[in-house]
C-alpha cells in the first residue's frame, strides 16, 4: 500500500507539472494567459503606435509566417525556402476576393488558408523523397517556378503591373479606422498562436519533434506515417504563411510578384532562425527583430549594416536556439540555484507493478522466419537465417560483435532490405513498410538508441503511445474538451509506465541530459509503450551496472510476462541471457550455430569457438 501511495503521489506531481491536473483544467493553460496578456498590453499601446502602425503590422505578418515554420522547420526539421510563394497565395487571394466581392476579411483569411494548405501539401512532395540541404534546393526550385508563374497568371496576380487591395471589411463592414487593420491583425496573431500551441503540445506536435530527432524510430517503433507528417507540417505552414500575406496585402495595399521573390523566402528562414525556430516566441522576437531594427537604427543609417551584422553574428555563436535561447538560458540558471535538480544516478525503487487496464492480455506473437538474408553488396550480414519463435517466449539472441544480430532486427522490422519471409501470427508481412510492420505489433529498441534528444523521458513514453490517440487534428487545434480528457489519460498512463522502470523521478528530464544507462532505460520504456506483441530487445541492460541490470531486465520481463508478450534479447552479459531466456540462439557471421537451451548453447563446440576462437 505504501509502494502505492508512493507511486499515485509521483503519477499526480508529473500529471500537475506537465499539465495533467483534472482534465477539465486544462481547457485553459498559461500559455493562453500569456497570449491573453500580450493582446491586452498591444491594445493599450495602440495609441503610441499610430506612426509606427505599418511597422507593426507587417511585423504581425512576418511573425504569422514565423508560425508556420516553427511547425516546419523548427519541429518537423523541413528545410524549405519556399515559403514566399505561400505568403504570395495569402496576398492575392486577399486582393481579388475584397476587390470582386462584398465579403470581408474573415473569409479572405479562411479562404486563404484553405488554399494555402493544398499549395503547401503540393510542394511538400519533394519531402518525401529528399530531405535536409536537397528538400531546401528543392523547395527553391519550386518558389522560384511560382513566381514565375505569377508573372504570367495575370487573371489572378495582374502580371507585371502587380495587383491593388480591395477595401477592408469585416463582417461585411466596412473599416475606416486606421488602426482597424492593427487590431484585427493582433487579433488574428494571438488566435493562430493558440492553435499553434495546442498542436505543438499534443500528439501533432510530439510527432513532428520525433520526426526532426529520429525518423527511423518514429516510423519502426511509433508506427507514425512519417510521410504524411510531413506533408501535414508543409500544409500547415503554408496555410499560416498564407494568413500572413492577407494582413501583408492590406497593410501595403498593392504589391505584385516580384515583392515575393526567393530572397523574402531567405529572409523569413533567418527571421525564425534569430528568434528562435522552436518556439512560437521566437517567431514573434524573429519578426520583430528583422523589421524593427532597421527601425531602430534609421538615424544611424551608415552604420546599420555594421550593426545589424554584428547582431546576427553574435547571436549565432552564443545563442544558436536565437533569442528565445538568451531568455531561456537566463531562466534555467536562476532556476538551478533555486531548485534541486533531481539524481539521474539515482535508481528508483522498483516498486510491485500495477494493472494497466487499458491493456489487454494479448498472449505473444508467433515469429516464423524462413531464410532471411540480408545483403549489402558483397557483403552477406545475415545468411538465410530461419527458426520459429512461439508465442510467449523469452528467446535470448547472442554471437560475437559482427555476428549480425541488430542486422537480423533491422530486417524483420524492415529497416533494411531482407530476402527470404517473416511470418508474424501466420501472416507473411516480409512486402509490409516498416510502419506496417510496427502497427502489426512488433515493438524494438536500437543499439545506438535513436532517441528524440530534446524531449523528456516522459515525451518519449507519449510518442510511443501514439497509436492509442483517436481524435481528429481540427479537434486538437482547438483543444476539445474529449481531446484534454485523452490526454490527460495517456499522461497518466504513461507516467504509470515510467513508474514501472524507476523512472518516474525523471519524467520531466532531458533525455540528453542523462547518464547512458538510464537513456537505455527510456528506450524500453518508449518500446514498451507501443504495446506490442513481439518485444524486441537490442542490449537493453547495455552500459548498467550488473546488479542494475538484472533488476530492469527481470522488471521488463514482468512486464511482458503480465501483458503477454514475446521477448527476444540481444545481450552480451551471457549470465543474464542464461538466467532469463527459455531458449538462445546463436549467431555468428549471420548464421545460427545454435539453438536451444542455455546450457546447450553455452557448451556447443561451435559457440566456444565463435566467442574463444578454436
Amino acid at each position: 500500500m505504501a509502494d502505492a501511495r508512493r507511486v499515485d503521489k509521483s503519477i499526480d506531481a508529473s500529471l500537475a507539472s506537465s499539465g495533467g491536473r483534472p482534465w477539465w483544467a486544462n481547457m485553459f493553460r498559461l500559455s493562453d494567459a500569456y497570449i491573453l496578456f500580450g493582446v491586452a498590453i498591444a491594445f493599450l499601446a495602440l495609441p503610441s503606435l499610430e506612426t509606427r502602425r505599418l511597422v507593426v503590422t507587417l511585423i504581425i505578418a512576418y511573425a504569422i509566417v514565423g508560425i508556420g515554420l516553427v511547425l516546419l522547420f523548427g519541429a518537423g526539421g523541413q528545410l524549405s525556402l519556399g515559403q514566399a510563394i505561400f505568403f504570395a497565395v495569402g496576398a492575392f487571394t486577399s486582393a481579388n476576393i475584397s476587390r470582386q466581392t462584398t465579403y470581408g476579411f474573415e473569409l479572405e483569411v479562411l479562404v486563404a488558408v484553405g488554399i494555402g494548405f493544398i499549395v503547401g501539401v503540393v510542394v511538400g512532395l519533394p519531402a518525401l523523397r529528399v530531405g535536409g540541404l536537397y528538400l531546401a534546393i528543392a523547395t527553391f526550385a519550386l518558389s522560384f517556378t511560382g513566381q514565375q508563374v505569377l508573372f504570367e497568371w495575370k487573371a489572378v496576380s495582374g502580371g507585371g503591373a502587380g495587383m491593388p487591395v480591395g477595401q477592408l471589411r469585416l463582417f461585411g463592414n466596412v473599416m475606416d479606422e486606421k488602426l482597424s487593420l492593427l487590431k484585427i491583425s493582433i487579433v488574428l496573431l494571438a488566435i493562430l498562436l493558440w492553435i499553434a500551441s495546442n498542436l505543438l503540445r499534443g500528439r501533432t506536435g510530439r510527432a513532428l519533434h520525433a520526426l526532426r530527432t529520429s525518423e527511423s524510430a518514429t516510423n519502426s517503433v511509433a508506427a507514425i506515417n512519417v510521410g504524411w507528417l510531413k506533408l501535414l507540417a508543409f500544409g500547415l505552414s503554408a496555410a499560416f504563411a498564407a494568413a500572413g500575406g492577407v494582413v501583408y496585402m492590406h497593410a501595403i495595399s498593392y504589391v505584385n510578384p516580384e515583392n515575393f521573390d526567393v530572397d523574402l523566402s531567405i529572409l523569413f528562414m533567418l527571421m525564425a532562425i534569430i528568434g528562435g525556430a522552436r518556439s512560437l516566441a521566437g517567431a514573434v522576437l524573429g519578426a520583430t527583430f528583422v523589421l524593427g531594427m532597421p527601425e531602430v537604427f534609421r538615424g544611424i543609417q551608415q552604420y546599420e549594416g555594421m550593426l545589424y551584422g554584428s547582431i546576427l553574428l553574435i547571436l549565432i555563436i552564443f545563442s544558436p536556439k536565437g533569442l528565445v535561447g538568451v531568455f531561456t538560458a537566463a531562466a534555467q540558471g536562476v532556476r538551478r540555484l533555486v531548485l534541486r535538480p533531481p539524481d539521474a544516478e539515482a535508481m528508483a525503487d522498483l516498486s510491485p507493478l500495477r494493472p494497466r487496464g487499458d491493456r489487454a492480455q494479448i498472449g505473444g506473437a508467433c515469429i516464423d522466419l524462413e531464410k532471411v538474408k540480408v545483403q549489402f553488396g558483397g557483403l552477406v550480414a545475415v545468411d538465410e537465417v530461419s527458426f520459429v519463435i512461439e508465442p510467449g517466449q523469452v528467446i535470448g539472441l547472442v554471437g560475437p560483435n559482427g555476428a549480425g544480430k541488430t542486422t537480423l532486427f533491422n530486417g524483420v522490422c524492415g529497416l533494411v532490405p531482407a530476402s527470404g519471409t517473416v511470418r508474424f501470427n501466420g501472416t507473411d508481412i516480409s512486402r509490409l513498410s516498416i510502419r506496417k510492420r510496427a502497427l502489426s505489433g512488433i515493438g524494438r529498441t536500437f543499439q545506438n538508441l535513436n532517441l528524440h534528444d530534446d524531449r523528456t523521458a516522459l515525451d518519449h513514453v507519449l510518442i510511443g503511445m501514439d497509436r492509442r490517440l483517436r481524435y481528429h487534428r481540427l479537434a486538437e487545434a482547438c483543444r476539445a474538451p474529449w481531446v484534454v480528457k485523452a490526454e490527460h489519460e495517456l499522461h497518466k498512463q504513461a507516467q504509470m509506465l515510467l513508474e514501472d522502470l524507476g523512472l518516474g523521478h525523471l519524467s520531466e528530464v532531458l533525455v540528453q541530459d542523462l547518464p547512458y544507462g538510464i537513456q537505455k532505460r527510456i528506450d524500453v520504456a518508449r518500446a514498451l509503450a507501443t504495446s506490442p506483441q513481439l518485444l524486441l530487445l537490442d542490449e537493453p541492460a547495455a552500459g548498467l551496472p550488473s546488479a542494475e541490470a538484472n533488476e530492469i531486465i527481470g522488471r521488463v520481463l514482468e512486464i511482458a510476462r503480465n501483458e503477454g508478450m514475446t521477448v527476444v534479447i540481444i545481450e552480451h552479459n551471457v549470465e543474464l541471457v542464461a538466467s532469463v531466456a527459455d531458449r538462445v540462439i546463436v549467431l555468428d557471421a549471420g548464421a545460427v550455430i545454435a539453438d536451444g537451451t542455455a546450457e546447450e548453447a553455452f557448451t556447443n563446440p561451435a559457440v566456444i569457438a565463435a566467442y574463444l576462437g578454436v
